[in-house]
């Protein structure tokens, strides 16, 4: 349980800063466990909160920027990419509150290993 808290935590952090210039695009991605054992442990509903929370107060609109969403289980999901421009966030803050834990099992481990094949594809990533 530990462990989830702290891997949603570093997965929240931005992937791409390119540099220091405020007109910069971001890449942000996060990785949300959907398996039943974040309902039993009542992870689940502060964890959504918590990203719409950062969603609404910490990104600022920005056309450039995107979120890509996974979600996993006993499988990792396919990725969900969000703009974080006004109609992007709410569409990901929409999408979040329609997601479910509902998933048998936690395979963290080949979830994290699918997304970090993953983010070399994304553009700008360091």
């Amino acid at each position: 349980m530990f462990i989830n808290l702290i891997a949603t935590a570093l997965l929240l952090a931005p992937v791409a800063q390119p540099s220091s210039i405020d007109d910069q695009s971001r890449d942000y991605v996060v990785i949300l466990d959907t398996s039943a054992s974040m309902v039993t442990n009542k992870f689940f509903d502060p964890a959504k909160e918590a990203l719409v929370d950062m969603i609404n107060d910490d990104w600022s609109e920005d056309k450039k920027s995107r979120l890509y969403l996974y979600t996993f289980d006993s499988a990792l999901r396919p990725c969900r990419v969000f703009d974080l421009d006004v109609e992007g966030k709410a569409d990901l803050i929409s999408y979040i509150d329609s997601i479910r834990a509902l998933g048998d099992e936690t395979c963290m481990v080949s979830a994290l290993q699918g997304v970090l094949k993953e983010v070399p594809k994304r553009r700008h990533v360091v």
